[in-house]
């Protein structure tokens, strides 16, 4: 059981569903113009008849029927890949005090990232814990090195978004793990980079 305390409180993770259940109607919106495309492009085959378009057109025909099959597959695996993604990507994220955690939807822990196992960088160039930001996609990861159970440090991704559910607070558990370095692992270097971006730069003067 993984629980609170005063000084540095649990967070959890909380889904955006307004903004999710958008993104997956325009997904079912693909899902239907590409089946509305084979079902067309089919028809067109049926309705010149069959062997006799084969026979006048052998280039019209067989275009229809690579884009009927391209789009048919295309709508199945769209469909199927939203309903599986639906199904099997409801995680729960919680940032305490022992670290970060990734639960599946059953409960069970799919990935943690706890402060006592992170490792320093071999290299002393490179910060302990770096930062990935893909403005275009806006994607944020943390880069981390933890134990690889060999004694050596290796780099992990800590990755706050998982697919067709929108993570609400994704930045606030971000900044709320990176804040919880500082206080429990304050002999590793965060990416300066990092730290403007969740604005955790310390003041001098303070």
């Amino acid at each position: 059981m993984i629980q609170s305390t005063k000084k540095f409180p649990t967070m959890i993770s909380i889904i955006n569903y307004p903004y999710t259940y958008f993104l997956a109607g325009l997904g079912c919106i693909i899902v239907i113009l590409l089946a509305a495309v084979a079902i067309i492009s089919g028809g067109g085959l049926i309705d010149n008849g069959f062997w006799e378009y084969l026979t006048n057109k052998p280039g019209h025909f067989f275009a229809l029927l690579l884009i009927t099959f391209i789009s048919a597959g295309a709508s199945y695996f769209t469909a199927a890949y939203l309903f599986k993604a639906k199904r099997d990507n409801k995680y729960s994220i919680v940032v305490n005090e022992e670290g970060a955690f990734i639960f599946f939807p059953s409960g069970k822990i799919s990935e943690q990232f706890l402060y006592s196992e992170l490792y320093s960088s071999k290299e002393q160039s490179d910060s302990d814990i770096g930062m990935v930001l893909n403005i275009k996609y806006n994607l944020t990861r943390l880069t981390v090195y933890k134990n690889d159970g060999y004694g050596d440090g290796k780099m992990h991704t800590v990755n706050f978004q998982r697919e067709y559910y929108v993570i609400k607070n994704r930045f606030e558990l971000y900044r709320h793990f990176l804040t919880g370095v500082q206080i429990f692992r304050p002999d590793l270097k965060i990416q300066y980079s990092a730290l403007l971006h969740f604005q955790l730069l310390k003041d001098p003067n303070s």
